[in-house]
């Protein structure tokens, strides 16, 4: 394995960062055996807390069989709903556990735990864009696929914890489970069955699970077992994903310190999807088909096993990481190919802001959790990713470099938030930063700068005129106003109320006919044509577009001329806010994009 640069920094400079937390006080040794055909699972985790009293959260959907300390007379332990125990902060945490059962154990024991859940959430109406995530599934155990995530409760789950995991998976003949670790066939564990396993003990916050009939396809990098995991009509993607995956853990490896795992798959996923999780990411079919995505979106979840999935953000005081890895992988492969394009990509960041974000959704960076809405990641990923890149420019490459391998160092498998960060930047900078960080995170909004900024350098408003109205801005609208002539057909007519809808983050208010008035509030026309554009989308295709009045109204006009028409704009359409005329063909291909 390749040793990076911020070991060499500690060896020079005695330096300390935070002090690390403590280690892990709870070890799982977990047999999970996957029924496909039935959506069941069935589990067996030894746990062993090796200190204090720890809580374990159970989804409701689990039968537990058997609960009981091992070594003393087997009683089984209390199991009560969850709500019982543990005071929710939020609607969000309190639905949660309402769907959770508890129990405890104390310190210096080992429980047996064994339970039986079906896991059969619903994928087919699942939304993940750029601008959108909605739907998404927790837990599914289907002959489609299997995709169990932490927020299913499919195992004993304690919140806010490092914990130790040592996992053997069993599943169908033909199936390939995906986790944490290196994964190795153990053989048969019945005529109709194959067990795995994955190493560890490994230090996570969470496991996450995924399986699938697949076509693997592996190869070697500085000691790590790269693979794809895809089905066989993705099968012919997979030399080029593995060789792009090389060349980006050879440059992480060599930026920020080694790779944390001893393996990284790329996972097709059944349902659209866009995660990065500890050893490996899991990307909807349609996203792996994309030309793009091994140049971008490959790169950045290959860096998020450094950002969140090596160092793991605490839930209080900020999500730091995804800020961190869009300028380490998105804005710097811009960069990679011309300042021009970098500049461009900072443009778009200041005017997503501009566009998605206005008094009523504005936040402090610090209370930044996840994405969740164009403004949500405007602030997370755009803001935040402006944030190193202003402290970059403050402090230095050679300091801002070696705070990053520090901090990686230091942190690694461990809770880490704003406050170690600053602290290692602070010490290899040899600076006070304490005015620069809190001007970052606690205020809100982006100042009005009127010097002349003309390769967008500096976090701020676009100035007037600067930059062009995009779709975006209909998107982040505080209202839009909607105009819907009747296409003579209900089913249509209702598809394009739907689409605005699920368009628009924010308050719709319909209306007859297009206001006659000279106000700002922008509106939209739904329909089968695009009276208020000088064009109009071939026959059979979809389309929309947007425009800017003299008075500085936004008008947007959304035109399809079936059903389908309206669901590729639904699904596609957030894809393209940067732009003002998109165009998809019937088969919901985009043949036009514009910006003007």
């Amino acid at each position: 394995m390749i040793r990076a640069l911020g070991i060499l920094l500690l060896a020079i400079g005695g330096i300390v960062c935070a002090a690390t937390p403590n280690p892990p006080v709870v070890a799982h040794s977990m047999h999970l055996t996957l029924h496909t055909d039935t959506h069941i699972l069935v589990g067996i985790d030894t746990i062993r807390v090796k200190e204090g009293s720890v809580d374990f959260l159970l989804s409701k959907s689990c039968e537990v069989f058997a609960n009981q300390i091992v070594g003393k007379k087997l009683v089984p332990l209390p199991v009560v709903p969850a709500l019982e125990k543990m005071k929710p902060e939020s609607d969000d945490e309190k639905q949660w556990l309402e769907d959770a059962q508890l129990f405890r154990v104390e310190g210096d024991q080992t429980v047996v735990v064994t339970w039986r859940g079906t896991f059969n959430d619903s994928s087919s109406n699942t939304l993940f864009s750029r601008e959108q995530v909605a739907d998404v599934p927790n837990g599914v155990i289907s002959k489609t696929g299997v995709f169990l995530s932490t927020s299913a409760l499919y195992y004993p789950y304690t919140p806010e914890s490092i914990q130790e995991f040592t996992v053997t998976i069993t599943t169908p003949p033909g199936w390939t489970p995906v986790t944490t670790g290196l994964r190795k066939k153990m053989g048969l564990a019945s005529e109709k069955y194959v067990q795995w396993s994955f190493g560890g003990p490994w230090q996570i916050d969470a496991l996450t699970v995924a399986a699938g009939e697949f076509v693997v396809r592996q190869t070697d990098t500085l000691g790590i077992v790269v693979e794809t995991c895809f089905s066989p009509a993705r099968d012919s993607l997979s030399a080029t994903y593995l060789s792009a995956v090389k060349k980006y853990l050879a440059r992480y490896s060599n930026q920020f310190g080694t790779y944390p795992w001893p393996s990284f798959s790329v996972v097709e996923a059944f349902f659209p999807a866009g995660y990065g999780l500890p050893g490996f990411t899991f990307l909807g079919s349609e996203v792996i088909a994309l030309p793009f995505i091994v140049s971008t979106s490959l790169g950045h979840e290959v860096l998020h096993n450094w950002w969140g999935n090596g160092v793991y953000v605490p839930s209080n005081g900020g999500n730091w990481c995804e800020g961190l890895t869009t300028y380490g992988a998105d804005w710097a492969y811009k960069a990679d190919k011309s300042e021009k394009d970098a500049a461009e990509y900072r443009r778009g960041l200041i005017k997503d802001f501009a566009s998605y974000v206005n008094d009523g959704n504005d936040f402090a960076l610090r209370n930044f959790t996840s994405r969740s809405s164009g403004a949500t990641r405007a602030v997370g990923y755009g803001k935040c990713a402006f944030l190193f890149h202003s402290l970059e420019r403050e402090i230095g490459k050679d300091a801002f470099l070696s705070g990053l391998q520090l901090f990686f160092n230091q942190n690694k498998y461990r809770y880490a938030g704003w406050q170690e960060m600053e602290q290692c930047f602070a010490q290899t900078s040899n600076r006070d930063l304490k005015a620069f960080f809190s001007e970052w995170l606690d205020k809100t909004g982006a100042p009005v700068v009127t010097s002349a900024d003309p390769e967008f350098n500096v976090w701020r408003q676009p100035l007037p005129g600067e930059i062009p109205p995009s779709l975006s801005d209909l998107y982040g609208a505080n209202r839009v106003l909607c105009i819907q002539p009747s296409t003579g057909n209900a089913s249509l007519d209702s598809a394009f109320r739907k689409l605005a809808e699920a368009m628009f983050d924010t308050t719709l208010r319909w209306i007859e006919k297009r206001p006659d008035d000279d106000g700002k509030q922008p509106y939209v026309i739904l329909g089968m044509n695009i009276p208020e554009s000088s064009r109009a989308p071939a026959a059979g295709n979809s389309a929309a577009y947007v425009r800017g009045t003299s008075e500085g109204r936004l008008i947007g006009c959304f035109t399809a001329s079936d059903e389908k028409g309206v669901a590729f704009l639904i699904r596609k359409a957030p894809h393209y806010g940067k732009y003002t005329y998109i165009e998809f063909d019937p088969s919901g291909k985009n043949i036009i994009k514009e910006m003007k």
